[in-house]
This record gives structure tokens, sequence and C-alpha cells, in this order.
């Protein structure tokens, strides 16, 4: 699993969209078959499993999750495409960092 609070900086645009296909006809895919098209889904940032793109959003298992500016500390809120179950994991990396960075602050350093 990925720290996603370290890279920031990649998820400031907007998660991409991909494209499943499926080929009509079983001959080589070098030669230029049919396809067509079989649903849109994005990729999880944090485990990298795909969550299909539902029609009817209560049967997705997830989906775009945007990170107030208040948690990521940035200048604009980071919109991420999270399964259901990476939701809680990144939220406390998040957390966790803005714990360290607020505790060190208060702590006096002698050089």
């Amino acid at each position: 699993m990925e720290k996603i609070v370290d890279n920031i900086g990649l998820y400031l645009k907007d998660p991409e969209k991909h494209e499943k296909f499926e080929y009509e006809e079983e001959k080589s895919q070098i030669v230029n078959n049919p396809k067509r098209k079989k649903y849109d889904y994005y990729i999880c940032d944090y485990c990298k499993s795909e969550i299909k793109i539902e029609k009817d959003s209560s049967k997705m298992t997830g989906g775009i999750v945007n990170i107030p500016q208040t948690l990521s500390k940035t200048n604009r809120t980071v919109k991420l495409a999270l399964c259901n179950k990476c939701v809680n994991p990144v939220i406390k990396q998040f957390e966790e960092k803005n714990m360290i960075e607020d505790n060190l602050k208060h702590i006096p350093y002698i050089d």
C-alpha cells in the first residue's frame, strides 16, 4: 500500500476514468478486430484495484472522495479515487501526518 500523503502533488488533478473493452471476435488482438466498450472504471489510488462505475451509485464499490483543504493542508481540495475499504486508512494517514506536524511545532529544538 502506498502512502498517499507523501506524494500528494500527484493527486491534485482529478482521477482518470478508464475504459474496459471486449473484443467481439476471438482472433488475434493485433489485427483491427471490432471491439465494444464493456464499462468505465477508476483505479483506486491506495490499493490499485478496479472500481467499476455503475449507473446506480449504491452498487459501486468505491468512487471519488474529496479530501478537504483542512485535512490535506494544501491550497485546494484533493480528489482521490478510493475503494470503500480504503477510505478510512487514507484519512488516518492524513490525520497522523497533521498530528505529527502540529506536535513538531510545539517542541523546542536546541542547536
